[in-house]
């Protein structure tokens, strides 16, 4: 079954060029309602072991049959943890009139 939306996190040396063991929260659709699921590799099982405090808020994460928390709010959850937002961006390239350029001429970023 395919997932409709994924925030990967992990512990790695500053800069974030690696990691020392990363896992996704994936979402599913399920009985019209997109649910949320750990997912981790072998690989990154020590690592999960490190990141109690960020389960632990997982846990008290208010859930029922017609409620789960959106990526944006797990996003959150991760940097009220610590955790830093290493999420790519990417610049697109703007023509000089469609009026997407900052005052100073540098494009804006998008996500």
């Amino acid at each position: 079954m395919p997932f409709a939306d994924e925030v990967m996190f992990g512990v790695g040396p500053p800069g974030g060029q690696v990691t020392c063991g990363e896992m996704a929260v994936r979402w599913y659709p399920l009985h019209n309602l997109l649910c949320p699921r750990l997912e981790v590799f072998d690989d990154g099982w020590r690592v999960l072991s490190t990141v109690g405090d960020v389960l632990e808020r997982m846990g008290r994460v208010s859930a029922s049959r017609n409620n789960a928390i959106a990526p944006t709010a797990f996003c959150a959850l991760l940097e009220a943890g610590g955790f830093v937002d290493r999420t790519p961006v990417q610049q697109r390239q703007w023509t000089l009139d469609d009026g997407s350029r900052e005052r100073n001429g540098t494009a804006r970023p998008e996500r």
